[in-house]
């Protein structure tokens, strides 16, 4: 039952962000993940164990958000030649996640987490300043970066917001091209983790038992994005990211 409320926890943190941004969740709820394992209060639950929990619900709410915002969503060649580089990294790098050793995945986790903290902290979204051209020829490689941690820890945002930013119009464009790109690349790693055996009942039963949390908080979430600066929340989320990496990293690191 602990396992539950803290997954439930970090859900309602997580998928707020996600309501708001149309991403961010993968990050946010990896650095609560890390600093309970790194401190010993995540009980029973193992870093694999989350990281399939987040795949899962990020692919279920993406899903969730394409619903909602299906009037606004369209396929484009921009976002199509992302995907073609995203979804074949992300496969690999999926599958090395179901191979690599625990410790050097929290390890590489926390590394990741405070550049990633980094970048949301120092970011500044000039939206439209890259022509339709030049990030057309970018798409393609940057999926490709992007989905090698999105393929290990779900977390292919970062990466893909650099060359995503610029290269569209308006916020709104961004969180349409955002919610589409993981949709679809989140339901395609949830097959593939599937088919590799990945999802064990006390798995799927804790999924669950925190859909509710991950909906309610997608829902508020998309309700206060509206009223929030992107800016300031970018910067607050981004140094509580960089503080939980770096911690959960000083922690592995003396262990």
């Amino acid at each position: 039952m602990y396992e539950i409320v803290l997954v439930c926890g970090l859900a309602l943190l997580a998928y707020t962000a996600k309501g708001i941004t149309g991403a961010a969740s993968a990050v946010v709820f990896n650095a609560g993940l890390l600093l309970a394992l790194a401190f010993g209060f995540a009980g029973d639950i193992s870093l694999a164990d989350g990281l399939a929990w987040v795949a899962l619900t990020d692919a279920a709410s993406g899903l969730f958000m394409l619903a909602l915002l299906r009037r606004e969503i369209r396929a484009e060649p921009f976002t199509t030649r992302m995907l073609a580089g995203l979804l074949p990294s992300t496969l690999v790098f999926t599958f090395v996640l179901t191979v690599a050793a625990p410790g050097v995945l929290a390890l590489s986790l926390a590394i990741v987490l405070v550049g990633c903290g980094i970048w949301l902290s120092t970011s500044r979204n000039s939206f439209g300043s890259m022509g339709p051209r030049r990030a057309l020829q970018l798409a393609a490689p940057c999926g490709l970066l992007a989905g090698v941690i999105g393929g290990l820890f779900g977390m292919a945002g970062p990466i893909s917001f650099l060359l995503l930013g610029p290269a569209s119009a308006d916020p709104a464009e961004f969180r349409r091209r955002t919610v589409l790109l993981f949709a679809v690349v989140n339901c395609v790693r949830v097959a593939q983790l599937a088919i590799m055996g990945e999802y064990t009942l006390p798995r799927l039963t804790m999924t669950a038992w925190t859909l509710p949390v991950v909906a309610g908080a997608t829902l508020f979430g998309m309700w206060l994005h509206r009223y929030v600066k992107p800016g300031p929340f970018r910067l607050g989320l981004g140094l509580i990211v960089v503080l939980a990496g770096a911690v959960a990293l000083l922690k592995l690191a003396i262990v």
